[in-house]
């Protein structure tokens, strides 16, 4: 079954840390669709139980620190590089209710593969769909070198968070 991701109970969160403080990012603005089904034997391919794409306005970036979130519009260049697109490629069953999946993430103008396991729950009251799961992404990856001055210094690697509500249709 088809769904549109419902961008208000939809999140996606970055987390990086610093030599100072975990510094926190999330995504409020986002479009897109998948298609969630039930998840076969482990091994198999599941391409039809999972697919989409989702894409994040890069300029409704929020940090919990206004100058972080400068540094951070202004280092991904929102003018030039207004959205964050994340692409199925392919799936393969896991076990229960999870799936592997593969996929690329355009940012910065540059397509890098992917690779994660997602959680899928499907039905309830209103037939949604919840897509859940989490990866550590290198940023350097894209071409992003972390800020560092004195003694602050951001790690290249960022832990993203996604739990996607799809409503039908």
């Amino acid at each position: 079954m088809r769904y549109t991701i419902d961008s208000e109970r939809s999140s996606i969160v970055i987390v990086a840390s610093s030599s100072v403080h975990p510094i926190r990012a999330e995504a409020p603005r986002m479009s897109g669709w998948f298609t969630a089904g039930s998840v076969g034997a482990a091994g198999q391919d599941a391409r039809d139980v999972v697919e989409g794409e989702v894409v994040v306005d890069a300029s409704a970036l929020r940090t919990d620190n206004p100058l972080v979130e400068r540094e951070l519009k202004r280092r991904i260049d929102v003018g030039k590089y207004p959205s964050i697109t994340a692409t199925t490629t392919g799936c393969v069953a896991s076990d229960g209710q999870r799936v592997s999946v593969t996929g690329e993430i355009t940012f910065l103008g540059r397509a890098v593969p992917v690779a994660g396991i997602l959680d899928i729950s499907t039905g309830g009251p209103d037939n949604e769909a919840h897509l859940v799961g989490q990866q550590t992404l290198d940023v350097r990856s894209w071409g992003l070198q972390p800020p560092k001055f004195l003694l602050f210094k951001v790690s290249p690697e960022v832990e993203v968070a996604v739990d996607l509500v799809g409503i039908p249709g």
